[in-house]
């Protein structure tokens, strides 16, 4: 059955917190729920607003929990649309998860590893970089 998609409100917290398995601190307004028949969250999708001089606004996902594909793609689209509304250019995704590869896939984004050629770097522990000398 298809779930309900929209805006995570701060009357979610508590629901939102039982379904992650961990406490939420704030409210963040960059969250789409999936809500089941009896309105209890079944999936999430947080997302970030970007901006590219390049190429203008564009949004990021950034985390996505849904129990199967229907409501993972359901999250996509709505996020799709909440781009489109806020005149984005694209919405971005860095995965490594295949079940998200694949879904955005299916919905017609491209592979920019294949297509581009584009690698992804990640630099951690910065502080310890700042402190070798250079």
């Amino acid at each position: 059955m298809p779930a309900t998609i929209r805006k995570l409100v701060p009357e979610d917290l508590p629901n939102l917190s039982k379904f992650l398995g961990r406490s939420v601190m704030e409210f963040f307004g960059n969250t789409l729920v999936a809500l089941d028949e009896n309105d209890a969250i079944v999936g999430a999708l947080s997302f970030s607003r970007t901006y590219s001089t390049w190429e203008d606004r564009s949004m990021a996902v950034n985390t996505v929990r849904a129990p199967d594909a229907t409501v993972l793609k359901q999250l996509l689209v709505a996020l799709i649309d909440v781009a489109s509304a806020e005149k984005c250019s694209r919405v971005d995704a860095h995965t490594s998860d295949p079940q998200l590869a694949a879904a955005l896939k299916d919905l017609g984004s491209l592979d920019l590893t294949t297509t581009e050629e584009w690698r992804l770097y990640e630099m951690t522990n910065l502080q310890e970089f700042l402190s070798k000398p250079k």
